[in-house]
């Protein structure tokens, strides 16, 4: 998971594996329910996206959302 993502997840409430030996990875546990933890992902991702656009250069923000999301 990209440092960004994982960031905005964990923001969001998100539970994300720790540290135990068997846990799968760099990865969100997916065993609940995530209803309003996703809607507030989802306004953290359109927020971060849209404070590149503010910068008033949509090159710039293409080139961020790219580096930040690993969106082509």
């Amino acid at each position: 998971m990209n440092d960004k993502i994982k960031e905005l997840a964990e923001k969001a409430g998100f539970v994300l594996w720790g540290d135990e030996t068997w846990n799968p990875g760099d990865a969100i546990d997916w065993s609940c329910r995530y209803d309003e933890e996703l809607t507030r992902y989802t306004e953290f991702l359109i927020q971060e996206c849209m404070s590149y656009l503010e910068e008033g250069d949509i090159d710039f923000a293409k080139f961020m959302i790219k580096k930040n999301f690993g969106v082509e």
